[in-house]
């Protein structure tokens, strides 16, 4: 089995590779560079067929179609496609010649929960452009699974993090450090709306695995969307008072509205996290391939700060 990954070097790809080769599988990457970002199991990506191409630039000066259509596979799995265009271009440079076309999306697809947790045959209602556009894909590949028996199949990771990228923090932003560097030194942190808000983390190796069981079980997966996500979602105020328990510290913290950080250099990624709220369920997932994530949040968020603070970014007296 040949299985072509557009962009597979990055968060997704560096998991999933190691795993789809253990399993004898042939992998062919199309990507800017040709080696994984991560160092996950780096002895076995000599058995990659590389092929470098810069896509985005390929599709603007009109290279792209001579590219694709000398790639013979059985499988392709889309990890880049941030819009319909782009999606639907490897759409039709694939068409009847593939077994299964794998896409990745996002829960932000979905739009904010108003059922908790949404399950995958909800009505989507996105409010970023990002789960607009993925929410347009998933529904395009659908339909044509429909009428047309486009082999797709759809899977939405949520707030994708490990050790080698930032996971979302307690305060719904991105920065690396910060928080939690407060947080082990015991100093005060500010959570907006009470820290009642949910964030609903994954594990990339978690993803990877879905995706690999989306492949080795083609009849049950394809035309399907599933939600990839840890057991459970957590609180910003979860999160803030389990990684307290991390460093052994109390956790001391005030609460303001989301208006009170518009000053807050990380205004926009808190704020989107604050309104686009999801919380999903992949119990979809576990009926149909067996999914079992391995990572709770916690596990999450002990695995970044051991290696955070192994690299000597984040400092602590004792844990």
């Amino acid at each position: 089995m040949n299985i072509l990954i557009i962009g597979g070097t990055g968060h997704i790809g560096s998991y999933l590779v190691p795993r789809l080769l253990e399993k004898g599988m042939q992998v062919t990457i199309l990507s800017r560079e040709s080696k994984p970002k991560y160092p996950i199991q780096t002895e076995l990506w000599n058995k990659v067929v590389w092929i470098k191409c810069d896509i985005r630039n390929s599709e603007k000066n009109g290279t792209l179609p001579r590219v694709l259509a000398n790639i013979e596979c059985d499988i392709v799995v889309d990890l880049i496609s941030f819009t319909p265009e782009q999606n639907e271009f490897l759409v039709q440079a694939f068409s009847g010649r593939i077994q299964q076309f794998l896409f990745c999306g996002s829960i932000w697809s979905y739009g904010p929960s108003h059922r908790i947790p949404h399950l995958e045959e909800y009505i989507s209602n996105p409010k970023s452009q990002y789960g607009i556009h993925k929410d347009i894909i998933s529904k395009a590949l659908l339909k044509k699974h429909k009428e047309l028996g486009f082999p797709a199949a759809i899977i939405h990771p949520g707030h994708i993090s490990s050790k080698y990228w930032t996971p979302i923090d307690p305060r719904g932003a991105l920065d690396p450090t910060e928080t939690y560097q407060k947080i082990a030194m015991g100093k005060k942190i500010t959570l907006p709306e009470r820290g009642s808000v949910p964030l609903h983390h994954v594990h990339a190796d978690d993803v990877a695995q879905l995706f690999e069981l989306a492949i080795m079980n083609p009849r049950k997966s394809t035309g399907q969307i599933f939600s990839a996500v840890s057991p459970y979602a957590q609180t910003m105020l979860g999160n803030a008072e389990n990684i307290a328990a991390y460093f052994g510290k109390k956790l001391h913290v005030t609460f303001c509205s989301l208006q009170d950080l518009k000053e807050d250099k990380s205004y926009e990624t808190i704020r989107s996290h604050v309104v686009e709220s999801v919380v999903a369920s992949c119990r979809k997932a576990e009926a149909l391939l067996n999914y079992q994530p391995a990572y709770t949040i916690e596990d999450i968020y002990s695995e970044y700060l051991d290696h955070m603070i192994k690299k000597g970014a984040i400092e602590t007296i004792s844990k």
